[in-house]
């Protein structure tokens, strides 16, 4: 029987280290290999926060503000 798992560990460790900033929401959101498709419901959050904190043209390696986080 075959399974397909789906690891988001190093997802999370990205996450959860020091300050949370624009730069590590990217970082995270591309960490994730998923060439079919298969966890984008799950990642399209993290995308439509990241561009988010785009248009509230947020530095980089500022902290995100509370709402965002």
């Amino acid at each position: 029987m075959d399974t397909l798992e789906i690891n988001f560990d190093k997802f999370l460790k990205k996450v959860d280290e020091g300050t949370f900033t624009k730069r590590k929401m990217l970082s995270a959101i591309n960490s994730v290999f998923d060439p079919l498709g298969l966890v984008s419901p799950v990642l399209i959050t993290g995308k439509i926060l990241y561009s988010i904190a785009c248009l509230k043209q947020l530095p980089w390696d500022d902290a995100v503000p509370e709402e965002i986080k």
